[in-house]
C-alpha cells in the first residue's frame, strides 16, 4: 500500500480560516478611522476665516490629551482624548442661555457654563464661550470634568487673539 501524497489533518482548515479571518479584521481595522466627528456649522465667509484661523492656533494638546483628527478634515473643530475634548467654532448659544444667565471668567474669558451641566458632576458638560464672535463650544467628558478650568485656561490664548469680545459681562 502507497502512503496518501497528501496528510489531511483534521482542524488545520479551521485554523486556516480563523488566521484569515484574524488578518481581514487587521486590515479593514487599518481601514478605520480614529478621526472625531465634527458637526457642519452653517456660518459666514467671515466667521469661517476667523474659525480656520483659531484652529491653527489651538494648542497641542489639552487637559493633558493629545490632539486628535477630525472629520471632515475642513470641520470648523478641534479634538483631544479618548473620551474626546471636542470644540467647535461658530457654536450658537444653547437654548438655556438668557439676559440672567451667569458669566463666568476664566483666566480673562468669559464662558457660560449652563447650571444643569454643574448638578451632575459625573455627566459630560458642554460650555460656550460667552460675549465672543464667533463663539465656541466644548463638549468636556465626564472624566475630565475635575479639568474644566484648565481646559477654558488652555484655551485663552487663541480666543483672546482670535475671537472679538462683543459682549463684556457687567
Amino acid at each position: 500500500m502507497t502512503a496518501p501524497l497528501c496528510v489531511r489533518r483534521p482542524g488545520l482548515r479551521r485554523i486556516r480560516g480563523v488566521v484569515a479571518l484574524a488578518l481581514v479584521g487587521v486590515v479593514l481595522a487599518g481601514c478605520g478611522s480614529d478621526d472625531v466627528s465634527i458637526e457642519s456649522r452653517d456660518v459666514s465667509a467671515a466667521d469661517t476665516t476667523t474659525c480656520h484661523e483659531l484652529l491653527e492656533d489651538l494648542p497641542d494638546s489639552l487637559a493633558g490629551e493629545s490632539r486628535r483628527a477630525v472629520q471632515p478634515h475642513d470641520a470648523l473643530g478641534a479634538a483631544w482624548g479618548d473620551p474626546a475634548l471636542v470644540l467647535e467654532c461658530g457654536a450658537a448659544m444653547p437654548d438655556s442661555f438668557n439676559d440672567f444667565s451667569q458669566c463666568s471668567m476664566v483666566d480673562d474669558v468669559q464662558w457660560y457654563v449652563p447650571e444643569d451641566g454643574l448638578k451632575d458632576p459625573s455627566a459630560d458638560i458642554t460650555i460656550w464661550s460667552l460675549g465672543y464672535e464667533p463663539a465656541i463650544q466644548v463638549l468636556v467628558p465626564a472624566p475630565y470634568r475635575t479639568e474644566a478650568d484648565a481646559v477654558m485656561g488652555d484655551l485663552r490664548t487663541a480666543i483672546n487673539k482670535h475671537l472679538e469680545l462683543v459682549h463684556p459681562c457687567v
